[in-house]
């Protein structure tokens, strides 16, 4: 951007008629001085309600920069969008896969700890709890 900045001041300081000593800044701040003022007369007529003014040959040059702006903020604001949503879908795409991927592993990983994993002990009741048992019952079977 600031080099065609450059090659417009460049061009200018070229020329012997009319003669021009300008910077690439002076022809910045030169040009957004000039489309800052097209914009406020734009807005007044708008306001005025359909009045039309008569504009220059510089004026309508501004105007239809201003235009070819505005086309290339919008195709630009289009790109990126669209950029972002491809970036999205494929990253949904790798997380979904991701999460596949963890639970096929996490479903294996049970499978084989399922395999590998001890057997729960098998616990036979002391005879001390037998004994007790038939004391009690044959206690009230005397009573």
């Amino acid at each position: 951007m600031y080099e065609i900045w450059n090659q417009i001041a460049s061009n200018l300081n070229s020329l012997e008629i009319p003669r021009f000593k300008v910077t690439k800044h002076s022809m910045r701040e030169r040009y957004t001085l000039l489309i800052e003022k097209l914009k406020k007369k734009l807005k007044e007529e708008e306001k005025a309600g359909g009045i039309e003014t008569d504009m220059n040959d510089v004026e309508r040059a501004l105007e239809e920069i201003l235009e070819k702006e505005a086309d290339a903020e919008n195709t630009l604001a289009t790109d990126r969008k669209r950029v972002d949503n491809v970036k999205a879908v494929e990253k949904r795409n790798r997380a979904i896969e991701s999460m596949c991927s963890t639970q096929k592993r996490k479903q294996g990983d049970e499978d084989k700890d399922a395999e590998n994993a001890p057997k729960p002990k098998i616990t036979t009741r002391s005879g001390g709890d037998t004994v007790a048992y038939l004391r009690e019952n044959n206690d009230m079977v005397q009573k």
